[in-house]
């Protein structure tokens, strides 16, 4: 976790002895993110076996970043933990880009900046803190006048995906910054048997279909002998929708939609796959870089919905299913259990956390938590890689339990 540097005075308190840090025994960090009512993101290292790599925490100023200090109610938060690109979204329809750099005017306003512009990206890096010497500087700003923002994914690849309640899905490239996609999610899959094009019944009106999940992938899609970077959406109606996102001339990107499947209920993850090795194959500057050299991932889709599990070849190949018939799955995600395999772990709104075997999606294991954390914010819950618990236990109380340290009730 990179350290931010902000002027400040002297500290309070100085001396002590230094300790030898424990052997690390994950490469991947946690870190929490939270989100503030003035208008600020904060993010702390969550630690591994209670200790924490680094104490110190870092801020970015979304008020800052968007141009004003009221109605900055943020919605969703998405970090690329490879590049340090930051991306907060807004209920207001805004979504604001950070960049950790160094603040070339430390001390004093970088100048004037531009009002946002409505459906277009703005140059925000005039909104920089002047106290700032190091850290989340403001990048650029998407306003995209469509509802808040439902979902957000940055990837580490240079690409920023945003999902609106009005329905649309926008695709920025950092590179320059631009705007390679803007459409909307019904249109995306009308052309095939999604359930988006029926009507609610006795009503008139169609359902609108909004981003609740997004993901980034590098893999061979079905009926394809090469493999591409992809972007998995997936919606509030249980349909996932895939786009190919393809290199053009100049170094100009451009998205292209690849199909799309249908499920039961909210999507609340979409996990890729490696399908020979069950290693995530999320879209990573070393499988992107790889692509030129014939680089192919035969991969897969983890898809964890309200109701069920998926797992199939996108971008609409049949595949097995796991029904959750006693309760609805509330959050999801899949844990790493130190190196030796991965399983699928959800939170369930009967109070239990269970874990489903990869790709067989065989229950493992079922454990209660309503004793340890809020049932009812379970979908507030975080479940990290590492086999973390992050939850509420009350109003403004969170607690962290480790899933593989709970005794099994299976």
């Amino acid at each position: 976790m990179l350290p931010m540097n902000r002027q400040a005075g002297p500290k309070l308190l100085t001396g002590g002895l230094d300790t030898p840090l424990p052997a690390r025994h994950n490469e991947q960090r946690n870190v929490i993110m939270s989100a503030h009512a003035d208008g600020t993101v904060r993010i702390w290292d969550a630690g591994q076996n209670d200790e924490i790599e680094n104490a110190s925490m870092c801020q970015a100023d979304v008020a800052r970043g968007v141009g004003r200090i009221d109605n900055v109610q943020i919605m969703q938060i998405g970090l690329a933990s490879t590049s340090g690109e930051l991306a907060v979204g807004l209920r207001s329809g805004e979504v604001v880009i950070f960049r950790w750099a160094r603040n070339n005017n430390p001390g004093r306003e970088a100048g004037t900046s531009a009002a946002n512009k409505p459906n277009a990206l703005t140059n925000a890096t005039a909104r920089v803190d002047p106290g700032l010497i190091e850290g989340f500087q403001p990048f650029t700003v998407l306003d995209k006048q469509n509802g808040p923002c439902t979902a957000l994914k940055v990837s580490n690849v240079g690409f920023v995906a945003a999902g609106f309640e009005g329905g649309s899905i926008v695709v920025i490239d950092l590179r320059g910054p631009a705007i390679i996609f803007d459409g909307a999610l019904n249109d995306l899959m009308s052309g095939g048997k999604s359930p988006l094009n029926r009507r609610k019944s006795g009503s008139g009106a169609s359902t609108v279909a909004y981003a609740t999940i997004i993901e980034f992938s590098v893999m061979t899609l079905d009926g394809e002998s090469y493999s591409s970077i992809l972007l998995h959406v997936g919606t509030n109606t249980g349909s996932v929708a895939t786009l190919k996102i393809l290199p053009g001339q100049g170094g100009r990107y451009s998205v292209a939609p690849a199909g799309s499947m249908s499920a039961v209920g909210k999507v609340k993850l979409i996990h890729p796959l490696n399908g020979f090795s069950t290693t995530p194959a999320y879209a990573s500057p070393q499988a992107v870089a790889s692509l030129r050299d014939g680089f192919k991932v035969d991969g897969f889709l983890l898809v964890v919905t309200e109701n069920e599990a998926r797992i199939f070849r996108p971008a609409s190949a049949k595949g097995t299913h796991h029904a959750f018939s006693n309760a609805t799955c509330l959050s999801a995600s899949v844990a790493n259990y130190q190196g030796r395999g991965l399983a699928l772990v959800g939170l369930f709104g009967d109070g239990t956390m269970k874990a489903y075997s990869i790709p067989g999606l065989r229950e493992l294991a079922s454990s209660r938590l309503d004793g340890m954390l809020d049932p009812k914010r379970f979908q507030d819950a975080i479940i990290t890689p590492t086999g973390d618990i992050i939850g509420w236990t009350g109003p403004s109380e969170i607690a962290t339990v480790s899933i593989w340290g709970m005794p099994s009730q299976k």
